[in-house]
């Protein structure tokens, strides 16, 4: 049995998280017999009703083995010191596959997580992206011109990775971190978001002191972004402020997207082409933003700023979206906006 880490870095976006936790606990239940699987999810200071509730509820379904909950804010760096707890929970003398998610993520195919999770066990990569992304990014950043990668273990197939990055999501070797050390909390210089760059810094770091020589792209990513705002984003929390439309998942089902069958996934590792956010997304009852190509729509983040709405976590109202950038819900009628 593979033994494999998934850490959870979340704040203030209740919805997202538990759309997150319920497609884990549902690999847990078809694939616990192959993988043990160890859940540590950090809240990094929220106060968003029912979200600490929520997530001792997974708790106790076993979905989550260590709730860390931080009590203090540092929004800049929030993440990192997220990681950093996770880290702390890791025995990084054990070479234990890492899997880091953001709560606005939703796994989608747990066929793929499994193979993702096994193939990688059995490379000598140290990091490689697991998610989704836009077409435009996909084509990007998959070498298909060269030749593709087939595991001998689970025939799945990958291709070498134009863009070497370290990335704040996706699996890692824990021994990566063991060579380069925890995130670096002390660095002031920022992102144009607003954070602290050290993403970058642990980027160099593993190209120096651990092996990241190349990496590898998934022929069929297992997990997606939980784009629903209808602009082409998700909501945004920043400060003490969340920003767009922040819209809770399918009632029934728990899930912004339907799980990928085996067949389906089958039939997408069969394609030509590596599958992008377009192929793996199956919204319920809502449509996602499509640009002019017919890909999936980045929307600016300054701009969700910008425009708004803007709320605080209780949901209470500080700014309604400008009216003159008002958005158009014609394809979105399945949503359910939140009362606010």
């Amino acid at each position: 049995m593979i033994n494999a880490i998934i850490g959870i870095t979340g704040c203030n976006r209740k919805y997202y998280s538990s759309a997150l936790l319920t497609s884990i606990n549902k690999f847990i239940d078809e694939y616990s017999k192959k993988i043990k699987l160890t859940c540590i999810y950090v809240d990094n200071g929220s106060t968003e009703p029912g979200l600490i509730e929520m997530l001792n509820e997974f708790k106790s379904k076993k979905v989550i083995d260590h709730l860390v909950l931080r009590k203090e804010r540092d929004p800049a760096r929030d993440e990192w010191h997220g990681k950093n707890a996770i880290l702390d929970l890791c025995n990084l003398d054990e070479d234990v596959p890492i899997l880091f998610f953001q709560d606005d993520t939703q796994i989608v195919s747990l066929k793929g997580l499994y193979n993702i999770i096994v193939d990688f066990v059995n490379t000598d990569i140290v990091h490689m992206s697991i998610s989704g992304v836009r077409r435009v990014t996909t084509d990007a950043k998959a070498e298909v011109n060269a030749q593709k990668i087939v595991s001998q273990i689970t025939n799945s197939k990958y291709w070498f990775n134009r863009d070497l990055h370290l990335g704040t999501t996706g699996i890692y070797k824990s021994s990566l971190f063991k060579k380069i050390g925890n995130y670096k909390i002390d660095i002031d210089e920022k992102t144009y978001d607003g954070f602290t760059s050290c993403e970058d810094f642990m980027d160099s770091l593993a190209k120096e002191k651990a092996d990241f020589k190349y990496s590898i792209w998934p022929h069929v990513p297992c997990a997606i972004s939980i784009w629903n705002d209808p602009r082409g984003l998700h909501a945004l929390v920043r400060g003490d402020r969340r920003y767009g439309y922040y819209v809770p998942p399918d009632e029934k089902s728990g899930l912004y997207y339907e799980l990928l069958t085996d067949d389906e996934y089958d039939f997408l590792m069969e394609n030509s082409i590596p599958s992008s956010f377009l192929e793996l997304a199956k919204p319920i009852n809502w449509q996602y933003a499509r640009d002019e190509k017919g890909d999936l729509r980045k929307y600016d983040k300054t701009e969700i700023r910008n425009e708004g709405p803007v709320c605080t976590f209780d949901n209470t109202v500080i700014r309604e979206e400008k009216k003159e950038n008002k958005v158009d819900l014609t394809n979105h009628s399945g949503f359910k906006f939140v009362k606010m």
